[in-house]
């Protein structure tokens, strides 16, 4: 039933009906403008509420900040003595930007405890002989924090181009236990990057392998990372072959890489070692260092509500563990990056870019580092190329039959017979036949007397023939199936012969090139070894 007919039906006309229809139409625009309104008011007061909220958030900061800078005046020694370090180190003629090329004059005031102050003043007395004795003060700075200072060292030797400066101490940088920490990381990165030159890198490799032990768990995990998956589909000798020619070439690609960049240099202009050292710098003194803390906090705060208050520090490596130094040279020789991942910019990448191909450098050394596994692993599958091919075979050729074939031909002599053994045929089958012969015979006699007989002479010889036909038959079709069983065991014999051959050939041919290999992949390794 219609609109137009129920309205009328009810008393309506087509007019009152359109009336109708216009006045809920408005009704629905009403109803759609008052949620729209009523959305618009919720947004506004949510905005409005995260304002009041931001506001209160920074208010609080700006008092907190202000609280935590009236507590810094109690350190004002320790900010002069951090203004003076960094005048100082921006004097090294090898890091001079266009800036000031005269050491500073007085120090400030000593700072009891504080590590920089006697660092700071060492450096100023090398770049000006006689404003002190730099080894003294050298001596000071390390019985304040030995860590740090050393560390201060390390950075400048890179940086000024002295690698040799940082020789006596690298050894204590680097990582005693399976656990890695940051700033180990951080050393470790610079050294396997060339930043300290060929012995130092020596040292670095020295010093991972007395954590990284081989076992069967580390070979096992090379041969997974070098060769993948193994899909064993023919002889084990020549399974373990192909197996030692990835093992070959993925040594060989690792060697030949090109490098980044050149010895000693930086990888970046961002130098991780450099943001090292100014960090090491921005670090407070005793008493101050939460108190400089709570400042970054603070001011991260008002940059995430839109406040600025002047650039926020990142957090300066503390000692904190992040990885597993066996993982990370494991990480460091996959294609794809496995490496702990850590707040600051390594040199060559900062982990950011899951995609960005490994560092040839840090590959290199991780190579040395499990060359002794590498090795091994190398002198297992030699081994398993010397693995004698399989001296027979098993045959299934048919009628339940299985021929042991060797490689100059099968076993068994009485093979043939049992393949071509035709099942037997029906033994009523041929007396019947016989039988109704005699009968029909008998009956053509009878059919000289009466031929009346004839008749059934004759379906007796029909039936005769009949079942003596099919027996021929089913005969040589038997006969026919067992010459074509007999071609095909022949044909299998004949394959499976062809595949111990070839199979005996191949492992040969393994063995001897899987001693080339193996030597290839020693020189490979001796080639790391040896400065270039």
């Amino acid at each position: 039933m219609g609109d137009l007919f129920a309205w009328w039906l009810g008393g309506g006309d087509w007019y009152d009906l359109q009336q109708r229809r216009r006045i809920d139409d408005l009704e629905v625009a009403h109803h759609a403008s008052q949620s729209a309104m009523r959305r618009q008011m919720q947004r506004t007061t949510t905005d409005l509420a995260t304002r009041v909220d931001q506001l209160e958030n920074a208010l609080v900061a700006v008092v907190d900040l202000e609280d935590t800078r009236e507590q810094l005046t109690e350190h004002a020694d320790a900010a002069a003595t951090r203004r003076f370090a960094r005048e100082v180190v921006a004097t090294i003629p090898a890091l001079r930007s266009g800036g000031a090329d005269r050491v500073p004059g007085d120090p400030p005031p000593d700072v009891p405890g504080y590590w920089l102050h006697p660092a700071s003043r060492a450096l100023a007395a090398e770049l000006d002989p006689g404003a002190g004795d730099p080894e003294g003060l050298l001596a000071e700075a390390r019985r304040r924090d030995t860590f740090q200072t050393d560390q201060t060292i390390v950075c400048l030797a890179a940086m000024t181009g002295r690698p040799e400066r940082a020789y006596p101490l690298l050894p204590s940088m680097y990582p005693s236990t399976d656990q890695v920490t940051d700033d180990e990381l951080l050393i470790w990165r610079a050294v396997a990057s060339g930043r300290f030159g060929v012995p130092a890198c020596a040292g670095l490799v020295d010093a991972l392998r007395q954590v990284v032990r081989v076992d069967e768990a580390l070979v096992g995990r090379i041969e997974e990372i070098a060769i993948g998956a193994r899909r064993d589909s023919g002889p084990a000798a020549v399974d373990a072959g192909r197996a030692l020619e990835q093992l070959h070439g993925w040594v060989e690609s690792i060697v030949t890489a090109p490098p980044t960049q050149a010895p000693g240099e930086s990888a970046s202009t961002d130098d991780a070692l450099a943001d090292q050292l100014a960090l090491l710098i921005t670090r407070g003194a005793p008493g101050e260092e939460a108190i400089l803390r709570r400042m970054v906090q603070i001011r991260s705060a008002l940059a995430a509500i839109g406040v600025s208050d002047g650039p926020a520090l990142p957090p300066t490596p503390d000692h904190t563990t992040v990885g597993s130094v066996r993982q990370t040279v494991l990480g460091d020789l996959d294609v794809q990056p496995s490496g702990p991942k850590w707040r600051l910019q390594m040199l060559g990448g900062d982990g950011a870019d899951p995609n960005a191909p490994p560092n040839p450098e840090h590959r290199r050394v991780a190579l040395r580092v499990v060359a002794p596994a590498v090795e091994q692993l190398a002198r297992r599958l030699v081994g398993q190329t010397r693995t004698a091919p399989p001296e027979s075979a098993d045959v299934r050729v048919g009628h339940g039959v299985t021929v042991t074939v060797t490689p100059t031909g099968p076993t068994s002599s009485t093979w043939q017979k049992q393949v071509m053994t035709t099942p037997p045929r029906p033994a009523w089958r041929r007396p019947t036949g016989i039988g109704l012969g005699v009968v029909a015979i008998a009956l053509v006699l009878l059919g000289l007397q009466s031929t009346g007989w004839i008749a059934l002479a004759v379906i007796a010889a029909i039936g005769a023939g009949t079942v003596l036909l099919q027996d021929r038959q089913e005969a040589a079709r038997s006969s026919t199936e067992a010459q074509s069983q007999r071609q095909r065991a022949e044909r299998q014999i004949q394959d499976a012969q062809e595949q111990l051959r070839k199979a005996s050939e191949d492992s040969a041919a393994a063995a001897v090139a899987g001693d080339t290999l193996q030597q290839g992949i020693v020189t490979w390794l001796e080639r790391l070894d040896s400065p270039h």
